[in-house]
């Protein structure tokens, strides 16, 4: 077992032990294959080979892991007792530090606090325990789960070979499937959410070893005889501890204080209302009177940052766990094809990851410009959410010719030394060369003189002061583009949607440095005509309008003017499956290929802006029209689904039969009965959970589908063309 020195080798330590639960099972049915799958007697014969496995299999990962599991908890206890020692001893230097600035303070007589530690150290052995118990039930509950997961894949790898799924690695890996995608999530949380092993031992460790330290801190003050603390503001505190953040309280948990201390509020009111909740990164120091300073509250702009952060993390969170399943979906899949798939989309969101590393303050996105090539970057007076923007559109032309100056408007004009030729409400975005003298960097305290850095060239960027975020700027462009129309029967602006903007002056940059492409002023000119936009007709434009929609992946940008972009940007954007198929989809008889994921995810979005669907439906099959109604909602529009990661209702996936249904149906013609299946299925599964509110989605999936079992008619359905076309 590899060294455990802090949290992060406790989690990384249990996901290896999770890792070698089901790369276990995975082997036990690679070695056991059943060569012609649609031989019953076969599959017989499997299973009870399976069965044999899996008896095996638990016996031996109880005492292998039981074992682990041991020395692991004894690690575990070690950190948190460290935790605590390092609170007291940091706490003890920060006293001593308070009390060399003149803090008049010293300890309090041994007999006064004697009782007060008697009740630490209960705390602290309470802690300890608690911490244990939890992290017993949790191990035994991965190997249940382990066990359960593959007792499940044993009995349904036959009914998806009877189903058409055509090889025996491919019945497996469609058994597996679901599972895989979760991981052995064997922890519900109270708000429905499922979890890992590994990541709720990460939680449990991070929490417990908090407040092992804060109660180490808190021993100490009293040993001093303090009880005031003040919660530290940092770049982007929690959202359920930010009411909290710079306030001065009476330490009543840790410390031992009371009311009496003051007309503070105590910190237990505000633990019960969300403070320190688990995994939370905030935390206290001592509050000294006359040593302290106070820092300002938030400001509006650091409330919106401090927003953007949270929602920027929590959909880097999403995009890190897709990659992660997508990793188990392709270590641990036996057919070669779905391994190739499923690679493919690790590969995607692995991108996607590195992309959406965004910065989580304005002074780490400054430093990211400054790594990125960009000598200025002064994004003191933008949102943190256009910094990142910034930053993503920077990343797009090659670093010798990125921008030496990005920032706000009002700080551009002082740089140049000169004002810009229009104010900040007339543009969203200026690209200028720097001036020959250079940039005015301010003016000299010591000698009176204006500083200036001579020797910089190249371009500067500014987003204008008033229009600083994608929101303004998003909805000005409408109320300009509204009125434009009118006056002049063409639109002006191709974007409307303020992401592009940043990307929009990026590529004016481009092109004042590589030129415009062979053939694109050509094409410019008939990309102008056809869209109805009078700012395409400056080829220049064109350029920045085709840079900006094509890197905010703008729908109606045209191929031919795409490839120009794609050609030259450093950060290609992957191609969309053909049109053909996001028409027609008939060409799909694997469901679970490359191809059908990429067309139901298109197609989805296709519904979601049809309005008469639902009533060419509800027409074709004799149903009413408010039935389907509902049905469309729950299945494409609302968010319906419990998500077991994030305890966060979200969208269904997009599901390639499904899409391929609503179109039959809607169309009219060549309708399957498993199409009919589905609008009674999904009517049922929605009865059944209004009915029971409570009840998880896969029971009511399940119940729904005694009576209406979608799912088996869809595979039979897709497995027999398959068959059919293997065939042929």
């Amino acid at each position: 077992m590899a060294k455990i020195n802090t949290e992060y080798d406790v989690g990384a330590a249990f996901e290896a032990i999770e890792e070698e639960l089901i790369s276990s099972m995975i082997r036990n049915m690679e070695r056991h294959k059943v060569e012609e799958i649609e031989e019953d007697k076969q599959w017989s014969m499997w299973q009870a080979e399976q069965l044999k496995a899996l008896e095996k299999y638990r016996k031996q990962n109880k005492k292998k892991f039981g074992k682990e599991f041991k020395e692991i908890n004894k690690k575990i206890d070690r950190l948190i007792l460290e935790a605590n020692k390092d609170g007291q001893l940091d706490q003890e230097a920060e006293i001593l530090k308070a009390i060399k600035k003149g803090f008049p303070a010293k300890k309090v007589s041994p007999g006064g606090t004697a009782e007060f530690f008697k009740v630490n150290d209960r705390k602290l052995n309470a802690l300890l325990e608690a911490t244990s118990s939890d992290m017993q039930k949790a191990e035994n509950a991965v190997l249940r789960r382990a066990n359960d997961q593959y007792r499940k894949a044993i009995f349904n790898a036959q009914m998806y070979a009877n189903s058409g799924a055509g090889t025996y690695e491919k019945a497996v890996d469609m058994a597996t499937k679901d599972f895989l995608s979760a991981g052995l999530n064997c922890i519900a949380y109270a708000n429905g959410a499922r979890h890992t092993l590994a990541d709720y031992a990460d939680m449990a460790i991070r929490t417990a070893s908090k407040r092992a330290y804060l109660q180490g801190e808190g021993e100490k003050r009293q040993e001093w005889g303090l009880h005031l603390v003040i919660i530290n503001k940092r770049g982007s505190p929690c959202p359920k501890c930010l009411p909290f953040v710079g306030k001065i309280m009476i330490d009543d948990v840790w410390s031992g204080g009371s009311r009496k201390d003051g007309k503070y509020p105590l910190l237990s009111s505000a633990i019960a209302a969300g403070l320190y909740h688990p995994r939370c990164r905030d935390s206290h120091t001592t509050y000294f009177p006359g040593i302290t300073t106070v820092d300002p509250k938030y400001n509006r702009q650091e409330l919106a940052d401090i927003e953007d952060t949270a929602k920027q993390e929590a959909r880097q969170q999403y995009v890190e766990r897709q990659e992660k399943r997508f990793e188990r979906l392709a270590d641990y899949s036996l057919d070669p094809e779905n391994q190739q798939r499923y690679q493919q989309k690790q590969k995607e969101w692995k991108q996607m990851v590195a992309e959406k590393e965004t910065s989580g303050s304005i002074i780490e996105a400054q430093k990211k410009a400054n790594d990125l090539g960009v000598k200025y970057a002064l994004y003191d007076d933008l949102p943190l959410a256009m910094a990142n923007e910034i930053n993503d559109a920077l990343e797009t032309i090659p670093k010798d010719i990125r921008p030496a100056f990005v920032g706000d408007s009002a700080t551009l004009e002082a740089y140049r030394g000169a004002k810009l030729p229009r104010k900040s409400n007339q543009f969203y975005g200026v690209h200028i060369d720097i001036s020959p003298t250079g940039l005015c960097l301010g003016r000299n305290e010591t000698t009176g003189r204006m500083n200036y850095d001579f020797d910089i060239q190249g371009q500067m960027i500014g987003i204008s002061k008033k229009y600083n975020t994608a929101e303004k700027i998003t909805k000005n462009k409408i109320s300009e583009q509204k009125k434009y129309a009118e006056k002049h029967g063409n639109k002006w602006f191709f974007n409307e949607d303020g992401k592009s903007t940043p990307y929009h002056e990026i590529g004016h940059v481009y092109e004042d440095a590589k030129g415009l492409p062979d053939g694109f002023e050509k094409d410019a000119t008939r990309w102008a005509a056809e869209s109805g936009c009078d700012m395409l007709k400056n080829p220049k434009e064109a350029w920045a309008e085709a840079w900006g929609a094509y890197h905010t992946q703008n729908k109606e940008l045209p191929e031919y003017i795409a490839k120009y972009i794609d050609q030259a940007t450093e950060k290609p954007i992957a191609k969309p499956v053909d049109s053909g198929t996001m028409i027609s989809g008939a060409r799909i008889t694997d469901i679970f290929s490359k191809e059908a994921d990429e067309f139901a995810e298109m197609y989805y979005k296709e519904i979601r802006s049809f309005s008469t669907d639902a009533k060419k439906i509800a027409g074709n099959l004799n149903k009413k029209e408010s039935d389907i109604r509902k049905i469309k909602s729950y299945l494409f529009e609302d968010k319906s689904l419990l998500d077991t990661d994030t305890g966060e209702w979200r969208r269904f996936d997009p599901d390639c039969a499904i899409a391929q249904s609503w179109q039959r149906l809607m169309i009219g013609k060549d309708i399957k009965p498993h199409d009919k299946t589905l609008i009674e299925h999904e009517l049922l599964e929605m009865k059944i959970k209004k009915e029971n509110p409570n009840m998880e989605h896969w029971k009511a999936h399940e119940i729904a589908s005694e009576k209406y079992d979608y799912p088996k008619e869809a595979t039979e359905y897709y497995g027999n063309l398959e068959k059919h076309k293997k065939n042929k």
